[in-house]
């Protein structure tokens, strides 16, 4: 996911939870708080930023390390000539 894209699902998403339905000016609460785990006197909602990008880890190690359909399929469209190591951003 773009870090555009992702950054308007995570608008959206804390905007819904902290504001309700309608986007006004005055919070409830603030992100942060929402964040935090109960424990610590948070709400225990996750942070969606860093769960992509552990999802992404995951999928990257997955990709290195086992060998299933997907990882093959991925492997031979898009890294027939190298590793997922030699893979650059593309700009744009």
């Amino acid at each position: 996911m773009s870090m555009s894209i992702q950054a308007t699902h995570v608008f959206i998403y804390y905007h819904f939870i902290v504001q309700g339905v309608g986007l006004k000016e005055n919070t409830i609460c603030s992100v942060r708080k929402l964040c935090k785990s109960k424990m610590k006197g948070g709400v225990g909602i996750k942070d969606l930023t860093k769960v992509n990008i552990s999802l992404l880890r995951k999928w990257w190690w997955k990709l290195e390390h086992e060998d299933d359909l997907w990882q093959k399929l991925v492997k031979a469209k898009y890294l027939s000539k190298s590793s997922i190591h030699d893979v650059s951003h593309k700009a744009g």
